[in-house]
């Protein structure tokens, strides 16, 4: 339990309990033994959180690796590249082959302008509902003829979650250069793909020098974080009358969430200035994580009793989580729990 919060929390339930103690010594009759008084409760509720936030984060720029490219490849063919040469090898353009140097150029980016930069967003209401189950286990007779009750109660819930992000950032792109040497060949007119099997025109396995360099570009992004998170929580509460039908209640505990989380997005790499072969084609990923989630709640609930079985109920709930986090592509999204505030409205059957 946080540090700061938790003598707060032991005051507030003390001056609760004082209270009722001495309501209870202003008591007229009333008889906790009482069959008839209720001891279940059941509620359901619909929730809305608020306050949620999400950090997305490009880590790095997952560049393609040979033997592929962003504009051909050159791998093993059926001879095991005998010689020191392939078949199995293709290209996207014209302006890749460079007679001048008698060599096939091959290219990938190996980082973007987002590299290293990172977002917070603040999320909207996420909806949600919950399921409880509570039990009187002590009752302190009031004036009135009403009680303060001691119970226990078991929750669980479930809500979505959604935060999405989307610009265009410009900046520089670094790109690699791999020089594969033609000895004489003249390759077919592009695009051309060559097999493992062959037979086809024979260029080096190898290349014969790689370069790297930047350019200028354009990096546009459409992110996508989503979760659905699954909770339990378990802990006491204390009940005190207010005012005719209407009653308080409070109560803290331990709470465990499930988050499955996604992360999709899509990403389009440009760039500004013509060069030989092309951009990285749009890359659309989707990853999903799940992770368990343990901390703890506190809650406070204004009540009107419609009738002795049923009750209607408002108020807020407070979580405090870790964060649950989903990464691949060269990006991270993290879900950040810590400080959740819900708001809650449902029924109460009392029996």
């Amino acid at each position: 339990m946080n540090a700061h919060l938790a003598p707060v929390a032991l005051r507030a339930t003390t001056c609760l309990l004082s209270a009722a103690s001495l309501c209870a010594q202003e008591a007229t009759p009333f008889d906790v033994d009482d069959p008839t008084i209720p001891r279940n409760r059941l509620a359901v509720g619909v929730k809305a959180a608020f306050g949620l936030t999400a950090e997305f984060k490009n880590v790095s720029y997952p560049g393609t690796a040979a033997p592929s490219f962003d504009d051909g490849y050159v791998r093993a063919d059926v001879s095991g590249n005998s010689g020191g040469k392939t078949w199995n090898w293709g290209y996207a353009t014209d302006n890749q082959v460079n007679l001048a140097t008698d060599s096939l150029l091959l290219h990938s980016v190996t980082s973007s302008p987002r590299d290293g930069r990172s977002l917070d967003l603040d999320g909207d209401l996420m909806p949600g509902v919950e399921l409880t189950y509570g039990r009187v286990l002590k009752l302190w007779p009031l004036k009135n003829d009403r009680a303060a009750i001691l119970g226990a109660e078991a929750a669980i819930s479930a809500f979505d979650v959604r935060f999405t992000a989307g610009d265009t950032l410009r900046g520089d792109i670094t790109r690699t250069t791999s020089a594969f040497g033609l000895d004489g060949v003249i390759p077919p007119g592009a695009p051309y793909s060559g097999t493992f099997n062959g037979p086809g025109p024979l260029i080096n396995a190898t290349p014969t020098s790689v370069n790297s360099g930047t350019i200028p570009g354009l990096s546009a992004l459409d992110t996508e974080l989503r979760a659905h998170v699954y909770g339990l929580r378990l802990g006491p509460f204390l009940e005190l009358p207010i005012a005719g039908r209407f009653n308080f209640q409070v109560g803290a505990g331990v709470a465990l969430m499930y988050a499955n989380t996604t992360l999709e997005f899509t990403e389009t790499l440009n760039f500004e200035t013509s060069v030989p072969g092309l951009a990285p084609a749009s890359r659309h990923q989707e990853f999903s994580e799940g992770e368990f989630l343990v901390g703890f709640y506190g809650r406070a609930l204004a009540g009107y009793d419609i009738n002795p079985g049923l009750r209607i109920f408002l108020g807020a709930e407070y979580l405090y989580l870790g964060d649950a986090s989903v990464s691949g592509g060269g990006k991270e999204a993290t879900l950040k729990l810590g400080n959740t505030l819900q708001g809650i409205v449902g029924l109460q059957l009392l029996f």
